[in-house]
């Protein structure tokens, strides 16, 4: 298996093979298989589902992009991959019009060598179409994507070899600010509306092991322009993004550092678990390690952090883990 991906209920899960590059998808409740799919040569190299579960997206090694539909098992439609090669894809709900409302346009994107792409499925109209996001000179490679779940959020993060997360813009489709994320490369993503407050919280899993937890509290540019304000920093709202800092690299405020845990291996998957009024347990995710590890992490909350550990937040203060399973 090279690629896989499950729904945002835990209901399905897709699986790429290499070889006869067959993707298969299941119902995890039953263990059936609803479809095989069998259009891709060679390798499967990253899938993706959309939010409403109605459509998968895959990438192969062949160079082909394809959009599939999971009520028939057709296609939906079929595009050259951008980047080539796709390493990872992320859905972000539909495209909305002028006026905020969903438009029936899907939202996803890609990333791999040297770039992100934003992209539009009309389901109706059998089309894909697509942009690519301007890095303003930023040169990386990219291993994880993940979409604010807000309603109306214009965030997209990018994870990079380098460690760096990138925060795109969607509506301008430019780089907004980069920052720092994890040792070794970002190689896993998951966001999470925050707990009690607005924004969100950004979960990265790292090459290193590490899995740190930041806070993203701008809800929009207008508002992350007065967050920098308040802070002393000057701000352009737009395309642009956001000030220099060293290295020439474009920072932000509002993306805070607030915890970390370490795990026994390179974090390749995150899994958000996001709190319902139904179900109101602290926010959590399941995260899988190179080590065959599977681990539910749970963000607890913090109400003081000794001084003496206010410079090293690698312990796990406020982060409770456990070992759930091994492979």
């Amino acid at each position: 298996m090279r690629a896989h991906s499950t729904d945002l209920q835990g209901r399905l899960l897709a699986t790429g093979q290499r070889g006869d590059a067959d993707i298969i998808v299941w119902n995890l409740t039953s263990g059936a298989i609803l479809h095989k799919f069998e259009e891709h040569d060679v390798c499967i190299a990253a899938l993706a589902f959309s939010d409403d579960e109605r459509v998968l997206v895959s990438a192969g090694s062949d160079g082909t992009l394809i959009a599939w539909d999971l009520a028939t098992g057709g296609i939906i439609a079929k595009a050259r991959q951008d980047p080539d090669p796709t390493l990872t894809i992320a859905f972000g709900g539909f495209l909305l019009d002028v006026k905020g409302r969903p438009t029936g346009v899907y939202q996803f994107a890609t990333a791999g060598s040297k770039s992100v792409c934003l992209w539009g499925l009309n389901p109706l109209e059998g089309v894909l179409a697509h942009d690519r996001v301007t890095l303003v000179g930023l040169q990386r490679d990219f291993l994880s994507l993940a979409f604010s779940p807000l309603p109306g959020a214009p965030w997209l993060y990018a994870g990079t070899s380098s460690g760096d997360v990138i925060i795109i813009h969607t509506p301008s489709k430019a780089m907004h600010a980069a920052v720092f994320g994890a040792g070794g490369g970002v190689c896993a993503l998951g966001v999470l509306p925050a707990a009690g407050g607005s924004g969100v919280s950004v979960w990265v899993g790292g090459g290193d092991g590490g899995l740190l937890v930041y806070d993203h509290v701008a809800t929009s540019l207008e508002h992350e322009a007065v967050l920098n304000a308040a802070a002393g920093r000057s701000h352009r709202v737009g395309g642009g993004g956001a000030t220099a800092v060293p290295g020439g690299i474009a920072g932000t405020r509002s993306f805070i550092f607030a915890r970390s845990v370490r795990l026994d291996g390179t974090v390749w998957s995150i899994a958000p678990r996001t709190p319902t009024a139904y179900d109101p347990a602290p926010p959590s995710c399941i995260a899988g390690t190179s080590a065959g590890s599977i681990f539910r992490i749970v963000l607890t909350p913090v109400t003081s952090v000794p001084p003496s550990s206010a410079a090293s937040m690698s312990s796990i203060a406020g982060v409770g883990g456990g070992a759930v399973g091994a492979g």
